[in-house]
């Protein structure tokens, strides 16, 4: 190391006073019903960082609560995160002054000098019921989104033998970090009852209540050209008409829609179907497949003496 990341890293010993931030480890766990993400805790030791932090707290009110909405500057003397990774398959988390921190970025970074400043936010409290203790806690979670979701994540993860697509789908805002193409991401724009009231009927001998709905959803297709798209479409109402998993209400059209980037001075490979589809919004899911996913968590959860860095419940 040179003579100046020398003195500042003496510097920084001697201004932090023994500052120390202590890092848990969390595991990406992903439903296979619908793509939801949790952290489940790691069997990896919580680590001490000697770090200088300057901390702020703020008064936030939203989605109808106040939070303490606190963030901190960690002065380190290696880089906490990578956020050139391909994905984040293990997430550090901060524990400061009683609570929660994640990374939010990096910034003035200089390898020469060997300072590294991390800007990290507090866990806020609406998210941390996806933080779980266990992997016990993980394999008791079953389907989170109400709408139709769960039912494209289930064709994408080949649940439905006669029909496949070679494609992954993620819902909007769960696609791993820096995911290169091709994929889909399938977001619900708005759900609408079709009838009053809920029916109670069984599925597999066990009660449960349904109600007829109609979703208008949006599938944004990354890195697919015009043939790809329109098999794609072609793939979708095949599987409706053979599964009867849910009706079409409309006519589905492709349409471009490509950002660009001015370094590269070239387009991107996005387009997009709108979909209106009419399906039966239910409390539980079938057992059978209930079952073969439950079975396919535990392989992928290696419940031996080996560690997974992961807990990806993908076929």
């Amino acid at each position: 190391m040179n003579d100046y990341a020398d003195a500042l890293q003496d510097g920084l010993n001697t201004i932090r006073q023994g500052q120390v931030i202590i890092i848990t480890y969390y595991q990406k766990a992903i439903l296979p019903y619908d793509g939801f993400v949790y952290w489940v805790k790691s069997r990896k030791k919580d680590s001490v960082e000697a770090s200088m932090i300057h901390y702020s707290d703020e008064l936030r009110h939203e989605d109808q609560s106040y939070y303490d909405d606190a963030s901190l500057i960690i002065t380190t003397t290696e880089p906490l995160f990578d956020f050139s990774q391909e994905d984040i398959e293990t997430l550090p988390v901060f524990n400061y002054a009683g609570k929660q921190y994640v990374i939010k970025k990096t910034g003035n970074n200089t390898d020469n000098a060997g300072l590294y400043h991390n800007f990290a936010k507090v866990i806020e409290p609406r998210l941390k019921s996806i933080f779980l203790n266990t992997k016990k806690d993980f394999l008791e979670k079953t389907v989170q989104f109400s709408n139709s979701i769960s039912r494209f994540i289930l064709l994408a993860n080949g649940y439905f033998d006669l029909v496949k697509i070679p494609y992954i789908i993620y819902p909007e805002w769960l696609v791993p970090l820096n995911k290169t193409p091709p994929y889909i991401t399938i977001g619900i724009t708005e759900t609408e009852a079709l009838s009053v009231g809920h029916k109670q009927v069984y599925i597999n001998e066990q009660p449960t209540f349904v109600n007829p709905a109609k979703d208008y959803i949006e599938l944004n297709l990354y890195g697919l050209d015009n043939h790809e798209a329109i098999n794609f479409l072609a793939t979708l109402e095949k599987w409706s008409l053979i599964y009867q998993q849910m009706g079409f209400l409309n006519i589905p059209r492709i349409k471009d829609l490509p950002s660009s980037q001015n370094e590269i001075g070239s387009l991107s490979q996005k387009k997009i179907i709108e979909i209106e589809v009419f399906y039966y919004q239910s409390a539980n899911i079938d057992e059978a497949l209930l079952d073969r996913m439950i079975d396919e968590i535990l392989t992928n959860m290696n419940y031996n003496d080996r560690e997974k860095d992961v807990l990806r419940c993908e076929r």
